[in-house]
């Protein structure tokens, strides 16, 4: 896919095993490269924050915050939910051998992230990919993105 004017820095945010870095690695291919990816950067820093519970959280997040505008406006900043369902990343963790995080962890941290998207300045896109194949949901990605240009 040729994609029209400005680069954009898109991040794929998500709970652990989600699916960005593989989403990641087919936006890049569809949009040859003319997309600027990221897994993971300002949500998840509040979301792990609150999380775990580390100190400084406010103070964190609401510079996070004002780093998300000021990326919005240079770089047309985008963030991409990877809303993979608890269960399934669970799955996939164990199927790996990692199992980090229980189902209700991952629920919990997905809550977080709901919460923590941001409003108004940056533009947010959830994406369901369970049931889909890769290329499809990197395709509705790099299109969402297109209607942004």
């Amino acid at each position: 896919m040729k994609l029209p004017g400005p680069l954009r820095l898109v991040v794929l945010e998500g709970i652990d095993r989600s699916g960005k870095s593989t989403l990641r690695n087919e936006i890049d291919r569809l949009s040859n490269d003319r997309l600027i990816t990221i897994d993971r950067m300002t949500v998840s820093y509040r979301v792990y924050d609150r999380f775990f519970g580390r100190p400084g959280v406010v103070q964190r997040a609401g510079f996070l915050r004002f780093m998300e505008r000021e990326l919005a406006w240079s770089l047309g900043l985008v963030i991409i939910f990877v809303d993979t369902s608890p269960t399934e990343c669970y799955r996939r963790s164990v199927e790996e051998g990692n199992p980090r995080y229980t189902v209700a962890e991952l629920s919990e941290q997905r809550r977080l992230f709901l919460e923590e998207l941001p409003h108004g300045a940056v533009t947010v896109f959830i994406v369901r990919p369970e049931g889909r194949s890769l290329h499809d949901v990197a395709e509705e990605c790099v299109r969402w993105v297109q209607t942004l240009t």
